[in-house]
């Protein structure tokens, strides 16, 4: 499918907690999303491909969790974005418009992720200051995530602060105690600023407390830097190129 807004825009009503899939797609020329898909049980994403995504803010595939209110407010939501090709997303229009940000695959708020062996390349934004990310993983509530056998890369790293980064893992606000314990392992990262991150912002005047392993391991990475963070710890293997 060519030039909609959403390629495919799938979700489900509170309470339902069957399984979501989407598989074996092409879709090229959205607007907005390629693929956005959200589940209260079980949300997969695999095999498709998702080319030339252009507009404001321009995300190739979003996999969503949801806290279930059927379930007394639990998060009990699993995503697996699988064997995915995302290529050209691009976040163009006035600078300073609100939320460009352009994502390859982003994955958030399940009480597990699995993102492997996806291929992303040529991720971008127009606007400085605003991010332009290949893989991102939100971290919300208690968790598990592993990232694997990924490959994200750029054809070039600017100057510009709008690179942003290639595979992050990121927590947020939550008001009680979060463990999340997570991997990013055999993934190759090419010309983005950052290449492999694991960050951890805890705050604002909160009670919270957060416990976070994030280990990274085993992963490539060229014309980029391997940083972590607060919260991630860096295992063996890593190397650059």
């Amino acid at each position: 499918m060519t030039g909609f807004d959403y390629g495919v825009k799938l979700g489900y009503p509170a309470g339902v907690r069957g399984q979501a899939l989407v598989e074996n797609m092409l879709i090229r020329g959205s607007k907005a999303q390629g693929i956005a898909v959200l589940g209260y049980g079980s949300v997969i994403v695999r095999n498709n491909t998702i080319a030339d995504t252009v507009g404001p803010r321009s995300w190739g595939i979003e996999a969503q969790g949801r806290d279930d209110p059927s379930a007394g407010g639990v998060n009990n939501s699993h995503l697996l974005v699988e064997n995915n090709r995302v290529v050209n997303t691009r976040s163009v229009g006035p600078v300073g418009f609100a939320g460009q940000t352009a994502l390859g695959i982003y994955a958030h708020e399940a009480a597990d992720s699995l993102v492997l062996n996806n291929f992303v390349a040529g991720v971008s934004t127009e606007a400085a200051n605003q991010g332009a990310v290949g893989i991102e993983l939100f971290l919300r509530i208690p968790q598990t995530f592993l990232a694997d056998g990924n490959t994200v890369l750029n054809e070039k790293v600017t100057t510009t602060p709008a690179d942003g980064t290639a595979v992050s893992q990121i927590s947020t606000i939550y008001t009680g105690p979060v463990a999340i314990f997570g991997s990013v392992t055999n993934s190759r990262v090419y010309n983005f600023k950052e290449g492999i991150t694991a960050n951890s912002a805890i705050g604002q005047g909160n009670t919270c407390r957060q416990v976070i392993s994030a280990e990274f391991s085993n992963n490539v990475v060229g014309g980029a830097t391997l940083n972590y963070y607060l919260g991630g710890q860096m295992g063996s293997g890593n190397r650059t190129e």
